[in-house]
Formats: C-alpha cells, sequence, structure tokens
C-alpha cells in the first residue's frame, strides 16, 4: 500500500511539474449589426444580421531552452491550425519550426494593433492606412526560422519556407465554379470555364532556398530601433529571381512624453520591370485617459500605373483618438482612401465611432459604420454594429 501511495505521490510530482510551465487559453468573439441600411430585399427597408463568431484555442509550454505552441482557430466552418517548437541551444541561437501569427514584422503602431480587438466586431479598416501598415514588411511565420543574436540589441533572422510547393497540372479539366452541385450541364457550359486539375509537391530545392527571408534588427539606446529586410521570391525554377527590400525605424526616445513615431519603406517587385515603392508612417500619443493613434499610407513607381501606363499614387489616412471614461471607453476611427491620378478616382471615406465597455473576462463593443465604397456614383451606407469578445 505504501508503494502504491509513494508511486501516486511521484506520479503526481512529475505531471504537475510537466505542467507548471503549461498553459491553456483562448479567445472567442461574437457580433451582429443591430441595424444595416437598406439591406432588405426591396431596397428600401432597414435590415438586421449578419451575425459573425469566431474564437481561437491555445496551448503552449515554455521550458528554459525549448517550447511549443499549438492552435485551433475557427470561424464559422473554418478551422485552421498552427503549431510550432523552438529550441534554444545557446543564448546566442534560437531554432524555431512551424507556423504562428508571423515574427519579425516592423510595424509597432499600426498594423493590426492599430483598433486591436475591436475590428473582430465593430471596427471598419481602411485598405491602405493604419490597420494595413503599408510600406512595413509583415514579418515571417512558416516554415524553419533562425533567431542569431550576435551582440546586445542586435538580432539576425534567417527564414525558410521549407514547405513551399510547386503546382504541376495532371492533364485532365474540371469546371471553374463556386458550386459544382448546381452546375447543370447547359449552365456549366455557358457560365464556367474549365481548368486545369493541378497537383502540388515539395518544390525544388533551388526554389526553397530562393524564397529565403532575412532580417536585422538592431537597437540604439535612447533613440530608437532600426530594422532592414531582404524577402527573396521565386515562384518556380523557371521564375525569375525577385528581392524586396524593407527598411523601418520606430523612435522611442519620445516615449518619456507618451509618444512614439515609426516610418517604414517597402520597395517590391511586381514583375521584371516593374517597381511598387510604399511608405508608412504610425503616430501615437497617450497621456492620462486620452490617447490618440495614426497612420498614413502613400504609393508610387512603376508598379502602380494604371492599365493605360498612367502614374498614379495611392494615398491612405487614418486616426484613432479615444478617451478612457471610466465605465467605457470611447473611440472615434475616422479614415479615408483613394487613388490620385486615375481618370475616375473617388475618395472613401470612414467615419466609425464606437464604444467599449469592460465586462467580466472580456468588452462589450458597440458602435456606428458610415462610409462609402470609393467607387464613383455610389451612395454611402450605414450600420451599428455589436459585439462581444472574451479572452480566457
Amino acid at each position: 500500500m505504501k508503494k502504491i501511495i509513494a508511486i501516486s505521490v511521484m506520479f503526481a510530482l512529475v505531471i504537475g511539474a510537466a505542467f507548471a510551465d503549461t498553459s491553456i487559453g483562448g479567445a472567442l468573439h461574437l457580433g451582429f449589426d443591430l441595424a444595416i441600411d437598406k439591406n432588405q430585399v426591396n431596397g428600401d427597408d432597414v435590415g438586421m444580421g449578419n451575425f459573425g463568431a469566431g474564437g481561437e484555442l491555445n496551448v503552449s509550454y515554455e521550458g528554459d531552452n525549448a517550447g511549443a505552441k499549438f492552435r485551433v482557430f475557427s470561424h464559422w466552418a473554418t478551422f485552421p491550425r498552427y503549431a510550432l517548437v523552438w529550441w534554444k541551444p545557446i543564448d546566442q541561437l534560437k531554432i524555431q519550426l512551424g507556423q504562428w501569427d508571423g515574427d519579425w514584422g516592423h510595424n509597432q503602431i499600426i498594423g493590426w494593433g492599430f483598433t486591436e480587438g475591436a475590428k473582430d466586431t465593430v471596427a471598419i479598416e481602411t485598405t491602405y492606412a493604419g490597420d494595413a501598415a503599408p510600406g512595413f514588411w509583415g514579418g515571417f511565420n512558416d516554415g524553419l526560422s533562425l533567431f542569431i543574436y550576435p551582440a546586445d540589441g542586435i538580432e539576425i533572422d534567417i527564414g525558410i519556407p521549407v514547405n513551399t510547393k510547386v503546382a504541376v497540372g495532371t492533364g485532365e479539366y474540371e469546371w471553374d465554379i463556386d458550386d459544382p452541385a448546381n452546375a447543370s450541364s447547359t449552365w456549366a457550359s455557358t457560365t464556367a470555364k474549365p481548368k486545369e486539375k493541378k497537383e502540388y509537391f515539395p518544390a525544388p530545392l533551388g526554389v526553397v532556398l530562393s524564397n529565403t527571408k532575412i532580417n536585422v534588427s538592431a537597437a540604439i539606446p535612447d533613440i530608437g530601433t532600426a530594422k532592414f529586410a531582404l524577402a527573396l521570391r521565386k515562384a518556380d525554377k523557371d521564375a525569375d529571381l525577385f528581392t524586396d527590400i524593407h527598411v523601418a525605424f520606430y523612435l522611442s526616445a519620445l516615449e518619456s512624453s507618451g509618444m512614439g513615431a515609426e516610418l517604414g519603406l517597402g520597395v517590391t517587385k511586381t514583375d521584371a520591370k516593374k517597381t511598387k515603392i510604399d511608405l508608412g508612417v504610425g503616430f501615437k500619443y497617450e497621456s492620462g485617459d486620452l490617447g490618440l493613434k495614426a497612420g498614413l499610407g502613400i504609393g508610387f513607381g512603376e508598379g502602380y500605373k494604371n492599365t493605360a501606363g498612367k502614374s498614379t499614387m495611392p494615398i491612405s489616412g487614418q486616426v484613432l483618438p479615444y478617451y478612457n471614461l471610466g465605465a467605457l471607453t470611447a473611440y472615434l476611427n475616422a479614415g479615408f482612401d483613394t487613388t490620385l491620378g486615375e481618370d475616375d478616382a473617388a475618395v472613401s471615406f470612414t467615419f466609425n465611432p464606437y464604444v467599449k465597455v469592460p465586462v467580466s473576462g472580456g468588452n462589450f463593443w458597440a458602435g456606428v459604420r458610415f462610409y462609402n465604397s470609393g467607387v464613383k456614383g455610389d451612395d454611402a451606407t450605414w450600420s451599428i454594429p455589436i459585439g462581444f469578445n472574451f479572452n480566457f
């Protein structure tokens, strides 16, 4: 009996030690439009609906020199999975394999964190400004990652997409339709187009290595952080090799005054002769209960010429002032998108005030969306979204 008790105690200790560094958590968001402008079939009545839900479950283990993460993310019937493992054999090197949200991204103010969890329920994203982070490299998130720390404040990163695949035609064809079950022979012959079936195989070694990403980050004490990335791209062995260049700088010297600023520049090839240049600027300010975020995006270069060969310039701006009133925080998300130089250029705008009310374990969101499509002649529209998100 004593042996059984001793073994049970030892087993409990081992299991307890194993789970001491293991964490389980997740998130859930649900929302719908309480009212929608002219969303009914007759184009007249105010509608209600657009219910949406999503969530994720995360499991992670963090040891002294190794760890792992696993995530199941769901949005209705979609269940993508993410997983990674990492190992740090020495202090100067970390080896990681898997797929996650991404490492080494250059933006710190604009990007996903601009409106954060509000975009799951009430916030509208502009297409080229704060939420989109133009000019900033998004990082690497799928394959073999090497983190190298040669000195304090210096980091060199290498990402190799080991799951790169190439498509090979099978010689067979299928109808290119959204719903094959509804494709009668008459309908298919007049509406759908045949497409060649594809099979996907591991890419040749040269193609895999020709998609390597290299990132360098250097922290300058009391000033900021500079980042530089080379992103190689090659679709297959017969395709051109492109090299995208990204540089960014975050100014931390202003943080003592509650401010921060960042600048990102991306130079990317659209083909062998055309280059796109994207510039992104982010700014933040926080003092007590008052805060402000702002983002600006500008694009130019041969890659932005239209089909008529005319130079165009996309430009977008977004601001997000907010104030903590105690029981709730009020936000005013506003922005615009347009393309200068286009003959039919129009300005799309967003006016999107909303509030966040803390509840046990999460937040309740409510707001108003007022926006237009940016297409000439289109009327503006509105909706009143509400929703919840929870973290556990």
